[in-house]
C-alpha cells in the first residue's frame, strides 16, 4: 500500500492541478498534505480535496513537514511511502516510474542529470552547481555514484524509514540528504530513475548558498561524528 507525502508552504496556485494529476496514480485517501505554516490560500485549497491534511500553525521547515507526513503513513500501515514537492517542479506522471523501481531498490531518487531534459527546462545555474557539487561528494563519501543527492521526489520502503528517520535531526531542506547518507551506511540499496526537469522561474523558498554551507555542515558532522560514534559518546 503506497502513500504519498507532499509538503506544502504557499502553494494555492499549484496544488490543484498537482492533487488532481496525481489522484490518478495514488488514491487522495492515501495523499498526505503536510501545511508547513502557509501564509496563502494553501489550507482553503487543501479543505476541497480528499486528502489527508496536517496543517503546522508556523513554518518549521521541509524536514519537518517531510517526517510529520512520513510518519503518518507509516502509522497508517504504508508499505512505500512516496515524496513530492508541491510546486509542480516534480511532474506527478512520473511517480509510476519510481513506484515500478521500488520493487527493485529500498529507496529510489528521481535524478534530473539528463542532458535532454537540461535542454527542454534548464536548472537554474546556482542550483546545477549545488546539485553537481553535493551529488559528487557524496558520490566519494558513501562509495557509490549519487546522481541527484538533492531531488525530493524519491520513494521509501516502509523498512528503510522505520530504520532511517530516527536517526534524522535535520528539520530543513538537509533532511533528504541527511536520509540519503544514513540509508547508504546502513546498506539499503538506492536507486535512481530519470524524471523531467520543470523550471518556470517560479519563485524558491531554498538559499543555495545558505543550504551549501549547511549540507557542508552536515557532511563534516557525520565525517567526524558517524551515528555510531555519537551512540557511544552519549
Amino acid at each position: 500500500m503506497i502513500y504519498a507525502v507532499i509538503p506544502c508552504y504557499n502553494a494555492a496556485r499549484t496544488l490543484p492541478t498537482l492533487l488532481h494529476a496525481l489522484s490518478s496514480i495514488i488514491p487522495s485517501e492515501r495523499t498526505v498534505c503536510v501545511n508547513d505554516g502557509s501564509q496563502d490560500e494553501t489550507m482553503s485549497v487543501l479543505s476541497a480535496h480528499k486528502v489527508h491534511v496536517i496543517a503546522h500553525v508556523h513554518n518549521e521547515g521541509k524536514g519537518a513537514a517531510l517526517k510529520a507526513g512520513l510518519l503518518y503513513a507509516l502509522a497508517k500501515g504504508a508499505s512505500a511511502v512516496l515524496t513530492l514537492d508541491s510546486d509542480l517542479q516534480h511532474n506527478p506522471h512520473d511517480a509510476p516510474k519510481l513506484i515500478e523501481a521500488i520493487t527493485k531498490f529500498d529507496m529510489v531518487i528521481g535524478s534530473r542529470r539528463s542532458a535532454a531534459q537540461f535542454r527542454k527546462s534548464p536548472m537554474p545555474l546556482a542550483r546545477q552547481f549545488s546539485n553537481r557539487m553535493t551529488s559528487g561528494m557524496l558520490s566519494y563519501l558513501l562509495g557509490q555514484d549519487i546522481l541527484d543527492s538533492q531531488c525530493g521526489y524519491r520513494i521509501l520502503r516502509a523498512e528503510c524509514l522505520k530504520a532511517v528517520l530516527p536517526l534524522c535531526k535535520e528539520t530543513g531542506y538537509m533532511l533528504e540528504t541527511e536520509f540519503l547518507i544514513h540509508a547508504a551506511k546502513i546498506g539499503f540499496k538506492i536507486g535512481f530513475v530519470e524524471i523531467e526537469t520543470i523550471y518556470r522561474g517560479e519563485k524558491s523558498y531554498m538559499r543555495y548558498a545558505t543550504e551549501t554551507k549547511n549540507f557542508l555542515k552536515l557532511l563534516w558532522r557525520e565525517i567526524r561524528f558517524p551515528e555510531s560514534a555519537r551512540k557511544s559518546l552519549s
